[in-house]
C-alpha cells in the first residue's frame, strides 16, 4: 500500500486559491475571443456594406445617364413630330357637320369667321 500523501492546510489553501483564480482567467479569455470575433464580423459587414453602397452609387449613375438620354430622345422626337392640328379643310368640314346636326357652333373659335365658314 502506498503511503497517503499528506499536505499541509496552507498548501491546500494555495492550491484552491490558484484554481479559483485560474477559472475566471479562462472565462475572460473566452469572452475576449468572442469580442474579437464579433468585432471582426462587424468590420467584415461594414466592408461589405461599403462595397454594396459603391455598387449602388455606380448603378444610380448609370441609370441617371440612361434616363437623361431617354429624355433627350423623347424631346427630339417631340420636336420632329409632324403637326397634329387638323387642316383648314377638315376644320371647315367638321364645322359644317356640326351645323347640319343642329348644334350651335358659333361659340367654337374654329367655326367662327371666314375660315370656319
Amino acid at each position: 500500500m502506498m503511503p497517503a500523501l499528506s499536505v499541509g492546510p496552507k498548501v491546500t489553501i494555495v492550491i484552491v486559491a490558484l484554481c479559483l483564480c485560474a477559472y475566471p482567467l479562462g472565462r475572460c479569455h473566452g469572452a475576449r475571443a468572442e469580442r474579437d470575433r464579433m468585432a471582426s464580423a462587424a468590420l467584415d459587414l461594414g466592408h461589405r456594406n461599403a462595397v454594396q453602397h459603391g455598387k449602388a452609387a455606380d448603378q444610380r449613375a448609370q441609370d441617371d445617364a440612361h434616363n437623361q438620354s431617354e429624355a433627350q430622345e423623347r424631346q427630339d422626337a417631340f420636336k420632329t413630330a409632324p403637326d397634329a392640328r387638323p387642316s383648314d379643310a377638315r376644320r371647315r368640314f367638321n364645322c359644317q357637320r356640326l351645323r347640319q346636326s343642329g348644334a350651335d357652333s358659333t361659340r367654337l373659335s374654329a367655326c367662327r369667321g371666314p375660315e370656319g365658314a
